[in-house]
């Protein structure tokens, strides 16, 4: 069969901060508050991407840098790409994991090895949603 496939990272839709109606994507955005008048916006972006698409959805990459610089951030849930420990990055891909394990995608795949919190190299991290 066919699928679609994003490499979705949980630092770049701080732009949809800045679009006012929602609905057009199919959204409300009052489902999607958080603490201090702040959105979760990538869940809102996963539900996005499968509200447009008729075929499945796949992540096929995710994840968060330990870079060190920073090169974005993302001012509603404080997640950025790069100038993150490595314990701030495993608790960020905890959170993505938890989001991503939303009806917004039906598989989720990160890099295998150290980046998907394994110590052990080639490990696994395809899961299905």
């Amino acid at each position: 069969g066919q699928f679609v496939s994003y490499h979705v990272y949980p630092y770049y839709p701080d732009y949809l901060d800045y679009i006012e109606d929602w609905s057009i994507y199919g959204l409300n955005r009052a489902d999607y508050a958080q603490n201090q008048g702040k959105y979760n916006t990538y869940r809102a972006y996963l539900q996005m991407l499968n509200n447009y698409h008729t075929m499945p959805v796949v992540i096929s990459e995710f994840g968060v840098s330990t870079g060190r610089g920073m090169a974005q951030r993302d001012g509603n849930t404080g997640r950025n790409q790069g100038n993150m420990s490595e314990q701030d990055q495993g608790q960020a891909l905890v959170i993505v994991g938890q989001i991503s394990n939303h009806p917004a995608a039906t598989v989720a795949a990160c890099f295998p090895g150290r980046m998907n919190g394994s110590s052990v190299h080639g490990t696994p991290c395809m899961q299905w949603i």
